[in-house]
């Protein structure tokens, strides 16, 4: 429905948008929100605001980082919305990984590992492959402190990694 009123509208640029960004940011927001409920929303909000915007980017042909960080502002907002924060206090610590890895699957070590560590080093190791200035972008820092996150994610698994393993022998 979006698609064929930016289409209607005759910017070339808005639809291609959708076409080349729709799914990533409907799985971004499914990410952040933790669930898919209200993520397509946040995907075609992000969009809508591009096209509301577009007299005034720069490069409407490099949109992907700046429609990642309005998702994610827009996540972010939906999320306080919600009111189901829980107070520092009374969190649970974490649960242990629903599925239990057969011993000796490095996959799965892997995956109870980022599991159990600090969710901005998940985050940043699970987007490492955009670059650091996308990642930079994408988290809304600079990109030498992206640099830093990604390096301090990097040693949090490597420690996790080794401490299961320790435990584990």
């Amino acid at each position: 429905m979006l698609r064929e009123g930016l289409a209607a509208a005759g910017d070339e640029h808005v639809a291609d948008w959708y076409r080349d960004h729709f799914a990533r940011l409907s799985r971004f927001a499914e990410c952040m929100l933790g669930g898919s409920s209200g993520a397509e929303d946040i995907a075609q909000e992000a969009l809508l605001r591009a096209w509301e915007h577009r007299a005034q980017l720069d490069n409407p042909g490099a949109i992907g980082p700046w429609l990642r960080r309005v998702a994610r502002n827009l996540c972010i907002d939906l999320l306080r919305s919600r009111g189901d924060e829980v107070p520092l206090g009374q969190m649970d610590p974490p649960a242990e990984p629903a599925l239990p890895a057969a011993e000796g699957d490095a996959l799965d070590s892997v995956r109870r590992a980022m599991s159990k560590i600090n969710p901005r080093h998940r985050h940043a190791l699970n987007r490492h492959a955009l670059g650091y200035r996308d990642l930079a972008a994408d988290m809304g820092i600079g990109e030498a402190a992206a640099r830093m996150v990604l390096m301090r994610a990097r040693h949090a698994l490597r420690a996790q990694l080794e401490s299961d393993l320790a435990r584990s022998a």
